[in-house]
């Protein structure tokens, strides 16, 4: 097989770092599970305790796996289905992960030593969420300058999914943390589905939506 015409260095660097990351958030599902078993087997270690792990375990498979996972996954295949070489900047994707990892590494320090928010899927610190948003601002930027440098011109439904779902993903997170507050309407809405609940503010034409079943 012929060396591949793609440097797909930022791609390698998110996707690695999601697999590490992984085993890393396993574990900490590993001591939750214990400790549903066995409550007092990590008790003299308070950075062990239920309520750090948990939104450790949390924070990693969403930010740390899952969105390490998905950027790799965009970085590799969004210069395919574009026709360029590789990212607008491969070498700001490498950066970005770095950085990414840096926060996250950060963002359980701060949880395991007691410092967190107090709010489900937002407990990091708030420098830790300034620091997320750069990020993630930045691999924005990179992923639209690809999308602009493209030779093919159409951009079909792969592609178009690819780039626009980052924006939408802190939307939808936002929206999720917004259900879950104390007094939300999904506190009066415990017997109903979470879709019908409450009209979904983030969607792609800027106008609310509301989930309902039909029928």
């Amino acid at each position: 097989m012929g060396r591949s015409p793609f440097p797909d260095s930022a791609a390698k660097h998110w996707i690695l770092s999601s697999i590490i990351w992984l085993t890393v958030v396993d574990l900490f599902g590993l001591v939750l599970a214990t400790e549903f078993v066995t409550p007092e087997a990590f008790s003299h270690y308070s950075w062990l305790s239920f309520s750090r792990v948990r939104p450790s375990h949390v924070s990693g498979v969403i930010l740390a796996w899952l969105t390490m996972m998905y950027f790799g996954a965009l970085f590799y295949m969004l210069p395919r289905l574009i026709g360029t070489r590789g990212m607008w900047s491969e070498r700001l994707g490498v950066i970005c992960a770095w950085a990414w990892n840096l926060m996250y590494l950060l963002g359980i320090i701060g949880l395991l030593t007691g410092h967190s928010q107090g709010r489900e899927y937002g407990e990091f610190i708030w420098p830790i969420d300034i620091f997320l948003l750069v990020i993630w601002c930045a691999n924005i930027v990179n992923i639209l300058a690809t999308v602009a440098i493209r030779t093919i011109r159409p951009i079909y439904v792969s592609g178009l999914v690819l780039h626009r779902e980052p924006a939408l993903a802190r939307c939808r997170l936002r929206d999720r943390q917004r259900h879950l507050a104390p007094g939300s309407h999904l506190g009066s809405a415990l017997g109903e589905p979470l879709a019908a609940a409450s009209p979904t503010r983030c969607s792609t034409g800027g106008t609310p939506t509301t989930s309902s079943a039909s029928g």
